[in-house]
């Protein structure tokens, strides 16, 4: 999330900036170092990308608490449970957040690691891809100035982009994005890696469990689907301004877009959707509630006031209905600091977000929105700006 608007919660200038304590871009370095990069109380060493499974969806196919695929099952297929893997979450999270990727910023080997990941996933997945001639890439020059960054930066980075085209004729025209950011702050100047771990590998993460999961449930969608990783949200949500400035897309044709920006941390308690009382977002926010009710999910969703403080914000000064999920009930302390790591991600938080998504997202996928069209009413339904005022304040952003 970028810093500039600190949760959104006001529009000046934060007291913690991704530029604080001297961080870089490193333009040259030595590509197999990762792991001599000086201690910072993070893991040591490197970190692989976790394994794909044949059969999808849980990893090493061991037994486990969710259901997940069981080695024992006898002869013939395993038989995958359709349900939300927050444990493959989890690893992929610690991928993203580990030293050897080296906060991820645009510019830098760590951050095309992250990519070249994303896409891997996708491909894995069954994605086709969803960039300019059908590649799972769209590139885009960006830059950094002063007023955002300690150094001027620039130069060119991509979004990847992986597309589940719809199935039925009548519905197929209509698109969802489901996206996150999966860029952050790099290096500091004392070697210290702004890891990112909330910020936002769990959201990228999710974004990626979404996407297997069509394939773990062999489902196909009513409507057309693109997973975004977008890439330089830190430096001002650059890649999500250029899709929507050049979409690969039509912009009439998107019906919704889910966002995620740390969705790891808080309590496991829920999630706080931003602007899900506006309008134009209201039909998302019942949706979401019905669908969740429907399924027997107990976790809370709580609606505070809309802020443009991550990649929905070009979508929806574009007009185009929005779903923010940000997980309850507060930022941490570590935002935006190398303190931002896997002590900060709470399985339970990245449980309840890829359900409470995944519950919503399947009958919009299938043109089924309809049966959960009503104003929710749910006792896990609750509505204030308590936690954006801590929040804020918490931040340094108390106005």
């Amino acid at each position: 999330m970028i810093g500039l608007f600190v949760l959104g919660a006001c529009s000046v200038e934060s007291d913690v900036e991704p530029g604080d304590g001297g961080m870089s871009v490193t333009p040259e370095f030595d590509a197999g170092g990762a792991d001599g990069l000086p201690g910072d109380g993070s893991r040591d060493g490197q970190v692989a990308p976790p394994d794909h499974d044949p059969d999808e969806g849980t990893g090493d196919g061991a037994a486990n608490a969710d259901g997940g695929a069981s080695l024992d099952a006898g002869p013939g297929p395993v038989e995958v449970p359709c349900a939300v893997d927050p444990e493959r979450v989890w690893r992929d999270v610690e991928y993203l957040a580990s030293r050897e990727l080296r906060g991820r910023i645009p510019g830098d080997i760590g951050n095309e690691q992250a990519l070249d990941f994303a896409e891997s996933e996708f491909r894995a997945a069954g994605l086709e891809g969803g960039g300019p001639d059908g590649s799972y890439r769209q590139p885009f020059d960006f830059s950094c100035s002063h007023d955002w960054c300690r150094n001027n930066q620039y130069g060119v980075t991509e979004n990847v982009i992986a597309k589940l085209p719809g199935k039925d004729p009548a519905l197929a025209s209509e698109v969802i994005i489901i996206g996150a950011h999966i860029d952050h702050l790099g290096v500091r100047d004392d070697g210290a890696v702004y890891g990112g771990a909330d910020d936002n590998a769990s959201g990228a993460a999710i974004v990626l469990e979404l996407a297997r999961m069509f394939q773990r449930c062999n489902l196909a969608p009513s409507r057309t689907l693109l997973f975004v990783e977008w890439n330089a949200e830190e430096m001002g949500l650059i890649g999500s301004r250029h899709f929507v400035d050049s979409p690969t897309v039509s912009l009439d044709s998107i019906k919704a877009v889910y966002n995620f920006d740390m969705v790891g941390g808080g309590d496991g308690s829920g999630i706080l959707l931003f602007g899900g009382d506006d309008q134009q977002n209201r039909w998302l926010t019942d949706l979401m509630v019905n669908a969740a009710e429907a399924e027997g999910l107990e976790h809370v969703i709580e609606l505070v006031p809309q802020k443009l403080a991550s990649d929905h914000a070009p979508f929806v000064q574009r007009g185009i209905p929005i779903c923010w999920g940000f997980a309850r009930p507060d930022p941490h302390p570590g935002y935006h600091q190398p303190e931002d790591d896997m002590s900060r991600i709470k399985l339970e938080s990245l449980r309840a977000v890829s359900e409470l998504f995944w519950a919503a997202l399947r009958p919009l996928s299938l043109g089924d929105e309809q049966a959960f069209a009503f104003r929710a009413h749910s006792p896990r339904l609750r509505s204030s700006d308590l936690a954006l005022s801590r929040a804020a304040q918490e931040l340094g952003c108390g106005k």
